[in-house]
């Protein structure tokens, strides 16, 4: 129930976001597919806010299990660099940890080295489809330097929350 209540609290939010910024904002939800706030104008990407200019190499394993190379800044998330990269990664709710679409599978070193997961975060991740121990959601990691030479794993199943166009 708190995961259901959360997604409509973000509806909410990015319904009001909207009428602040004049911009279209998008949240997903399984409750109303076709809810005008689900269309997305342009990929979400937080890459202006990334808190340093420095960067570090990360390799993608994708579905397809094809490896591909980034470069992502540090103090951007997972998400942003999955998006700017055009991997296939929906991060349905712009980030805002109301949805799983952009669940990913951390190597367990670097598991172990960031921020564990909040309770929300947890719920989310009750929705994504092949959860493992090393499962958290693009969106909650923040890169640092200690991301440099990883491999983080796509799933080969996710949930997809927008609606085709």
């Amino acid at each position: 129930m708190a995961a259901i209540k959360r997604i409509m609290n973000g509806c909410i939010r990015m319904n009001s976001m909207k009428l602040m910024t004049g911009r279209n904002v998008s949240v997903s939800s399984a409750f109303s597919q076709h809810h005008p706030c689900h269309r997305r104008q342009q990929p979400f990407s937080t890459d202006a806010t990334a808190s340093s200019n420095d960067t570090v190499d990360i390799m993608f394993t994708t579905q397809f299990d094809e490896t591909v190379k980034t470069t992502a800044k540090v103090g951007s998330t997972i998400l942003d660099v999955c998006l700017d990269n055009e991997l296939e990664v929906e991060g349905a709710c712009g980030g805002e940890c109301c949805c799983s679409t952009c669940h990913v599978y951390l190597p367990k070193d670097l598991f172990d080295a960031v921020t564990p997961p909040d309770e929300d975060e947890l719920d989310m991740l009750d929705l994504a489809i092949a959860v493992k121990d090393n499962s958290r959601l693009g969106c909650q990691i923040k890169i640092t330097p200690a991301f440099d030479g990883t491999t983080i794993e796509l799933p080969k199943e996710v949930v997809n929350n927008l609606p085709d166009e």
